[in-house]
């Protein structure tokens, strides 16, 4: 047959009775619908229900939801909460049906940077669960802090994520992700996999590069965690740029947990390059392998 036309529709994974949602950090206006055709220009617009005090104007995500990151620059715009900063800070939950996302829309390389000690990129705070994160570009532009980071929640998924070009001090725990599983109560279902996460180092600040690194592991309550995934993500120091290496992935306050709580954390598969490898802080019941 003859070719006449093509017709394409904008990617749209929503499930449920979700909506997809678009911002472009080139053309995006905050005024707009968050439309494909009409996007929207910052995180922050997507906080609503999700925060103590939202913006004006700001739109609650729903079960199913999925904010899409367009464009070729910075993602702007900040949240402050607790004297910290955020470019995205929630605290709002999907279902185990119907997960909230946000996700790098494909060919896009806009970047969510952290821009200021105090705070991170992005950051889900009990009691938010069911979240997924996808494709995200980071960095700190050797700054101070950590990109991603959750405390105490569940079902919670981090994938394909490029961190790169950052740096933190020793001082607090500045991670390219930061999962602390201190929170309300068990802490399950987390994977934070096939990410890669290009020099993330020691700037120097604080005693040493204890408290730096790729991906960090905080499990300090005393009690049971199940299907913590750390799997198959490349954390890679090129050496260049003058700053010290830091961790490759570290786990720490497993000393905190009394020795017959299972803390179900399974590391397997990563690879780390030029960095100070794996070190873990006491634990029960985790499986290390083939890193």
């Amino acid at each position: 047959g003859n070719f006449t036309s093509c017709t394409t529709t904008p990617l749209c994974e929503a499930s449920g009775s979700g909506t997809c949602y678009y911002i472009n950090t080139d053309t995006g206006n905050n005024a707009n619908s968050c439309s494909f055709a009409s996007p929207c220009f910052t995180l922050t617009k997507f906080l609503g229900s999700g925060v103590p005090s939202p913006p004006v104007g700001s739109i609650s995500l729903n079960p199913g939801d999925v904010v899409y990151i367009m464009g070729t620059n910075a993602v702007t715009g900040t949240y402050v909460h607790g004297g910290q900063t955020f470019a995205f800070y929630n605290e709002g939950s999907g279902t185990a049906s119907d997960y909230k996302h946000i996700y790098q829309y494909p060919g896009a390389t806009a970047r969510i940077e952290s821009t200021v000690v105090n705070g991170s990129a992005i950051y889900l705070q009990d009691p938010a669960r069911f979240w997924k994160f996808r494709g995200l570009r980071l960095t700190n532009n050797y700054g101070s802090g950590p990109l991603i980071r959750t405390g105490g929640v569940n079902d919670l998924k981090i994938t394909n994520t490029y961190v790169y070009n950052s740096s933190g001090s020793g001082v607090g725990n500045h991670f390219g992700i930061y999962v602390n599983l201190g929170g309300a109560g068990s802490v399950y279902n987390v994977e934070v996999s096939r990410n890669f996460i290009k020099n993330y180092r020691w700037n120097g600040g604080g005693a040493s590069e204890d408290n730096t690194g790729g991906i960090l592991v905080i499990n300090k309550a005393d009690r049971p965690e199940s299907g913590i995934y750390i799997e198959r993500n490349v954390i890679w120091d090129d050496g260049t740029a003058g700053q010290d290496p830091a961790w490759c992935i570290r786990k720490k306050h497993g000393a905190e947990v009394s020795a017959n709580v299972s803390t179900g954390i399974k590391v397997r598969n990563n690879y780390c390059i030029g960095t100070h490898g794996f070190v873990q802080n006491n634990g029960s019941y985790m499986l290390i392998e083939n890193n």
